[in-house]
């Protein structure tokens, strides 16, 4: 059910219901943390998976709202909702071992530098725990590490080519993809976030559909 231009599974939902589709193996509940409201949908057999055009998985949308008008104590709640959701959605990971975040998009277009900018605010530790062993323990901190592999048009590489590449290098637990999505409703822009267990179609969105990101092809878990 690709009809409308959209990456967020609740309006996939919306777009269902409005129209009278069937929604078989599609579940969707409603939650409040902190003050966000957060919208869960899980595609949960093969069936669902036609109805939504997207495929099996927990998918979570937080609705932050406009968080550059927040005060410190509104944004914190918020933070502490994301936090949350991405809690939820890698419990059931190791504890240790490396997480991979990768910052898709393209840095020079404002829409599209999401995930660049994001990646440029991690703490990386993997070098840390390699060379450092007693100083990473004494951090406290997760061994991460993290790259913004650019666009098929600057690199001439597929993002997914990418990934799959330093994955099979550096044997993360699971990788984290962090990309600008598509919505059909400008009042979600900026204020709406998705967190999902079955990884990403980059471009799917808005019709410029790439190879995916997801446990099938890269051959461990993807958060997106």
């Amino acid at each position: 059910m690709k009809t409308q231009r959209t990456d967020l599974a609740m309006e996939v939902h919306e777009l269902l219901k409005e129209k009278n589709k069937p929604m078989d193996g599609i579940i969707s509940t409603e939650e409040t943390i902190g003050h966000s409201k957060v919208t869960t949908i899980k595609i949960e057999n093969e069936q669902g998976e036609t109805c939504a055009g997207k495929p099996q998985g927990t998918y979570y949308t937080l609705d932050i709202g406009q968080v550059w008008m927040d005060d410190a104590e509104d944004y914190r709640e918020k933070v502490m909702a994301l936090k949350e959701i991405i809690a939820r959605s890698i419990q059931k990971y190791p504890d240790t071992g490396c997480a991979f975040v990768a910052g898709l998009g393209n840095r020079a277009i404002t829409a599209d530098s999401v995930g660049p900018n994001a990646v440029s605010h991690i703490i990386v530790t993997r070098h840390i725990r390699e060379a450092r062993p007693e100083l990473f323990t004494n951090l406290g901190f997760s061994e991460i590490a993290a790259i913004s592999p650019g666009v098929l048009g600057e690199t001439g590489i597929e993002s997914a080519e990418v990934l799959s590449c330093i994955a099979n290098r550096i044997k993360p637990k699971f990788l984290v993809v962090i990309d600008a999505l598509a919505s059909r409703r400008i009042s979600r822009l900026a204020t709406t976030i998705q967190i999902s267990d079955s990884g990403i179609n980059p471009g799917s969105g808005v019709g410029n559909n790439r190879p995916a990101i997801d446990q099938k092809h890269l051959g461990l878990p993807v958060i997106s």
